[in-house]
């Protein structure tokens, strides 16, 4: 639900992303609850409430819900009437991504880097596929299986629950393993162990080691 909401951010055209980029098990579950959602506005008020909107305030409530902060939440977006895969592959950063990149996606919608930094708290919760990141996993360099930057425990505890990534595209970790169903400030705490290059980068990169 927050990577959807970060799309919203980047005016993404959201009606129609959020059934473009899901699993078989999301198909099923997830993103179905908004349609539902919409359909009983509908029901109530046509034409009233955007799915822009009910994402806007879904995000709001899971924060509240796992113990972060309340916030206002300014209504009144509009959807999109058109969206397609490649345009959200195109406007959202990737966990490949060099953090001078990242920086530059965001800037270019108007973010500090504050702001950026204070945005990346929202994978306090959810989780990263395997096969994003397993490049710094398996077969990183001669000398060494992962990337000398992560924590050897951490790093083989990684290869452990991704060993069938390769089978299996959609197995994935927690981004945060010490609390994954809390919202707190563990993800920031744990980024020096490192997931992910983009995970990893905010730690060690002078521009923002400095908001830790």
């Amino acid at each position: 639900m927050n990577q959807i909401a970060c799309l919203e951010l980047f005016r993404v055209s959201i009606k129609s992303s959020i059934l473009l980029r899901i699993t078989q098990i999301e198909v099923e579950f997830y993103p179905y609850q908004v349609v539902r959602a919409k359909t009983a506005l509908e029901l109530a008020c046509p034409d009233v409430v955007s799915c822009a909107d009910i994402i806007a305030v879904a995000a709001r409530n899971l924060v509240l819900m796992i113990g972060g902060p309340y916030y206002t939440v300014k209504l009144g977006r509009k959807d999109s009437l058109t969206s397609t895969d490649y345009t959200v592959d195109e406007n959202l950063p990737k966990p490949t991504m060099l953090m001078n990149q990242i920086i530059q996606i965001f800037q270019s919608r108007g973010f500090f880097v504050q702001e950026m930094v204070a945005l990346s708290g929202a994978h306090t919760i959810g989780f990263s596929h395997c096969k994003e990141f397993s490049s710094t996993l398996y077969n990183y360099s001669k000398t060494s299986e992962s990337t000398p930057s992560y924590n050897p425990r951490f790093s083989q505890a990684l290869r452990n629950a991704c060993t069938n990534y390769n089978q299996n595209p959609t197995l994935s970790v927690f981004n945060d393993v010490m609390s994954p169903n809390k919202f707190d400030n563990m993800y920031f705490q744990n980024l020096p162990k490192g997931l992910g290059e983009a995970g990893e980068a905010p730690w060690c990169r002078g521009s923002t080691l400095v908001l830790g």
